[in-house]
């Protein structure tokens, strides 16, 4: 395999975990989200028991992917982390504090104990969502690098307009998918009221991403000329059919098939930024002469191609693992008693 294809080739390994990362890790940062509006304790358990068997699991996404960045691009790996190197701390805080508060909140029969985690764990959430969506936006529109790809002067640098608008699509579109997956996974009440939060979610998604794509044709002409033609013009055609048919089937109650297009709407967005950047990694804001692309900041052909063997046999394993705590888990979860630990 030439080197070329082999940079191609762990671009779309990167790209692909990031996206599995978002339909996974996305359901149950946005069921976080939805804390906030829970009513009384019942509701709050019902949520955490939804995501229960699932949300530390669905985070080994996240570290596949950044792992693939770190071996197979190190130097945009070492420039671009190095840029966003608060925001990346804040994400870790934020997932910490989701994780402390799902294993803490129970451990005493305290009203104030219990609200302080709850408030740790919706904030996390949130913050986690905007984090990642601002520096998805930030990457589109180009990291500010100096003439040795050095990091900016500050990490404000990068909260712009556009990446806020960003990290407003991916509040709204997580927080749309885990509603869908509450109201699947849940019964009664709580499932009415998710199906509720979910159709308000994707309607005003549906208009933030119609804003981002113009802003984006307008910031970014590499994107908007790979945009402008068949076949990577079908991608975002297709995220908006699935986000339509999301709708769909939430209206019908159809929850499976609703969360299967939710799933599917998440990913195409997570890979239509990967399109538009590609070859890219790390854009140099104002200054394409300095960007780092996979061709000019990947490991060596033969450090490509060990680790292409690598995953090639443990990537089964993740999968199968994935599918089987799915299947064990799956179906709606039962009333809740307020004694039954939240998983």
């Amino acid at each position: 395999m030439t080197l070329a294809l082999l940079q191609t080739a762990w671009f779309a390994i990167v790209a692909l975990f990031l996206a599995a990362y978002a339909a996974l890790d996305g359901f149950d940062l946005g069921a976080g989200f939805w804390h906030l509006f829970a009513r009384d304790e019942k509701s709050r358990r019902t949520i955490l028991r939804a995501i229960g068997p699932y949300w530390d699991g669905n985070e080994v996404w996240l570290l596949g992917g950044g792992g693939a960045v770190f071996a197979a691009f190190p130097e945009a790996y070492a420039t671009l982390f190095g840029a966003i190197y608060l925001p990346v701390m804040a994400l870790i805080m934020a997932l910490i504090c989701r994780a402390a508060a799902v294993e803490f909140r129970g451990k005493f029969e305290s009203a104030s104990w219990r609200r302080a985690w709850d408030v740790l764990f919706a904030a996390g959430s949130v913050m986690a969502i905007l984090l990642l969506g601002i520096t998805g936006g930030a990457l589109l529109e180009g990291i500010p690098l100096g003439a040795n790809q050095g990091i900016p002067v500050s990490p404000l640098d990068m909260l712009t307009p556009y990446s806020m608008l960003f990290g407003l699509l991916a509040l709204l579109g997580f927080a749309g998918h885990g509603a869908i997956f509450l109201a699947m996974k849940t019964g009664g009440e709580m499932s009415e009221r998710a199906r509720k939060w979910a159709s308000a979610a994707w309607s005003a998604w549906a208009v933030t991403a119609g804003a981002a794509a113009i802003a984006t044709a307008r910031a970014d002409a590499v994107a908007a000329a790979r945009f402008s033609s068949l076949p990577a013009a079908a991608l975002p055609v297709l995220t908006a059919a699935a986000a339509f048919m999301t709708g769909w089937y939430n209206a019908k109650r159809s929850g499976e098939a609703a969360f299967a297009c939710s799933a599917a709407a998440v990913c195409g967005s997570v890979l239509s930024v990967a399109i538009a950047l590609f070859p890219r990694l790390v854009p140099a804001r104002g200054r394409p002469d300095l960007d780092l692309t996979i061709f000019n900041a990947s490991s060596s052909q033969g450090t490509l191609t060990a680790m292409l063997v690598i995953a090639a046999i443990g990537m089964p394993f993740v999968i199968g693992y994935t599918v089987w705590i799915y299947r064990a888990f799956g179906g709606k979860i039962v009333e809740d008693d307020g004694e039954t630990p939240v998983y």
